[in-house]
Formats: C-alpha cells, sequence, structure tokens
C-alpha cells in the first residue's frame, strides 16, 4: 500500500513535530504501508498533492496542532483532502486537534478515518456530525531513551520552555532570565510570515533572553529537571516521557487542556488557568507547584500515571495504523 502523507511538520526545526513524523513513518512501515510521498505546506502545496495523488492508494493526513480556527493552514489541508477524495483516494485524518471549525468541517465528510489526539478535539468533531476516536500524540510512543539517551538523576532545577503564543513566550523567557532558570524554544527559528513573532524574537535578542532551541543535544535537561513549565504541547509530552512534574500555559488552542483530562496525571500535571498572567502570577504559581510536588510518594503516582498513558499511546496507535492498512 503506497500513502501519501500530508503535513510533514519538521520545517522549522520542532523537536516535537520531528518526533511526531518519525513516529508516524515509523508506524506507517510496521504495519506495512510504504510513504511515498511526505509532503510540506507551503507555496504549491495544492499542485503537488495533485502530482502525488494517482500513484497513492491512500492519504494520510496529519492534523497535529494544525486543524482549529478556520486558520489558512487548515483550510489548504482541507482543500488538499478534499482533492484525494474526489479522486476516489480513502482518506485518513490523524493525529489532530480540532477546534472551532467551520469551514473546514467540509474535510469530515471525505474521511473514512479520524483519530484525534485529545477527547477535547473529538468531542468538537462529534458535534460536527462525524464519528472520531482518540489516539494520543504520536511522539508519546517515542522510546524515552532514544530522546534522553541519559539515565542520570534528577536535578533540581526548573527547566522553563517558550509558548506558541509569542506574549507568553516573552512572559516566560523574562521569568527564566530572571530566575536563572535555563529557557529553551521548541521551534527553531521564527516565521518569517509573522510580524509578532519577528517582534517577540527581536525582543528577546535585545534583553539576552533569547535561550536555545531545543534539540537532541541539550533535551537532557528536561529529563534531569526537577519541573517543567511551558505553554507547549509538545513540551507537556516530552515531560509525560521523561516522568517530570510540569505546570503547563495556555496555548492557542484545547489541546493541552484536553490531553490532561484525558491522562489523568493528578497534581504533579496542572494547568495555570490563567489567559494572560503576569510575570508575579507565574513566579507564585511555580513557587506554590514545586512545593505541592515535592512529595516523593506524589511523583512516584506521577511516573506510575505517566506510564499508563504512555502504553495507551503505543496500544491505541498500533491500532490506528492497522485500520489505516485495512481501509478499504
Amino acid at each position: 500500500m503506497y500513502a501519501l502523507i500530508l503535513n510533514d511538520t519538521r520545517g522549522h526545526g520542532h523537536l516535537g513535530c520531528g518526533l511526531v513524523m518519525n513516529q508516524l513513518l515509523a508506524g506507517c512501515s510496521t504495519a506495512g504501508i510504504h510513504p511515498y510521498r511526505v509532503l510540506r505546506q507551503g507555496r504549491g502545496h495544492l499542485a503537488a498533492v495533485r502530482r502525488a495523488l494517482p500513484k497513492a492508494d491512500i492519504v494520510i493526513i496529519n492534523g497535529e496542532g494544525t486543524m482549529h480556527h478556520d486558520q489558512p493552514s487548515a483550510q489548504s489541508l482541507a482543500e488538499a483532502g478534499i482533492l484525494a477524495h474526489q479522486m476516489g483516494k480513502p482518506l485518513a485524518l490523524i493525529n489532530t486537534v480540532w477546534e472551532q471549525n467551520s469551514l473546514v468541517n467540509t474535510l469530515l465528510p471525505c474521511a473514512k478515518l479520524i483519530y484525534a489526539r485529545e477527547s477535547r478535539s473529538a468531542a468538537q468533531i462529534r458535534q460536527a456530525g462525524y464519528l472520531s476516536m482518540v489516539a494520543p500524540d504520536l511522539s508519546l510512543t517515542t522510546p524515552p531513551h532514544l530522546v534522553f539517551q541519559t539515565q542520570k538523576a534528577c536535578g533540581s532545577q526548573v527547566v522553563v520552555l517558550d509558548d506558541v503564543r509569542w506574549d507568553l513566550t516573552l512572559l516566560l523567557a523574562r521569568f527564566a532570565k530572571k530566575h536563572g532558570f535555563p529557557f529553551f524554544r521548541m521551534a527553531g527559528r521564527p516565521s518569517l510570515r509573522s510580524r509578532p513573532s519577528l517582534q517577540a524574537w527581536g525582543d528577546l535578542f535585545c534583553e539576552g533572553a533569547l535561550g536555545s532551541s531545543l534539540n537532541k543535544r541539550n533535551i537532557t535537561a528536561i529529563y534531569q529537571s526537577e519541573i517543567i513549565v511551558t505553554g507547549r504541547f509538545h513540551g507537556a509530552c516530552l515531560a509525560i516521557l521523561a516522568g517530570r512534574p510540569f505546570l503547563a500555559l495556555p496555548s492557542n488552542t484545547h489541546k493541552i487542556h484536553g490531553m490532561l483530562e484525558d491522562a489523568d496525571l493528578g497534581v504533579c500535571a496542572r494547568m495555570l488557568d490563567l489567559e494572560n498572567p503576569t510575570e508575579n502570577q507565574l513566579a507564585e504559581a511555580v513557587t506554590a507547584f514545586r512545593e505541592q510536588v515535592s512529595d516523593s510518594a506524589v511523583q512516584w503516582a506521577f511516573r506510575e500515571a505517566c506510564q499508563k498513558y504512555i502504553k495507551r499511546a503505543h496500544r491505541e496507535a498500533k491500532c490506528m495504523f492497522n485500520a489505516i492498512r485495512d481501509i478499504r
């Protein structure tokens, strides 16, 4: 079976997206699916899809964090999926967020299989009138020893990751610099088409708070941390893989909230439910969180819950890829 895979998200050096794509390709291979073309979005995307479709037996859309609020990239993927359906190609939408879509809902009747990453997204797909199953994010199927490559003992520092919202990235970077915590950016570089991101990067650079891009060389900081503070969905996924308590800030969708509701990780995985927190509010929340998770019994229960959710991710991913293989 030859598969055309759409929405390769590895283009901006995003570590979490890289893990997802690695596991997507590995899962296809294990199930006997040959991904003969893997396409990124960008200029000429629909034309590239049109050229690749004739050889495809199936089309797989990696929805990831794209499918929300009818944004242009979500509409582009919907157009590609509709085209595949019109050409008689079975379509699977997998590993997806889904939030506040209207125009993009036209993709849903074209898909023979839909797998959301968490239950909030699945519920919105059902509200639109279509069936969606839930399989946790594919990054969680990565063997932890391949990600962290260390068995050193847990340290005592706070590790801070950025947010997809640039106002919160600035807040997190300034907080980390003030308190002497390491700060990492999940995305390797800013979008050249986004004025807010370019402005934020300029502010970070001028303040000496740019931090480092999270990559395979420095990701051991996650494993060795005491707690992680993150606004990134895949930052939360990495914390789960490492078994490290984390405090999450709001993202641009419900994806972190949804995953935490599904995973049931207890007090060691918390949302800071303030839409626009101040630096003082963030500092107070981090201090309280460190005290809350300091008990060894609480941390042991958290690691057990993480392992349970990771096993679920493996189990559901296997079922998903087998279902894709068996599409008729």
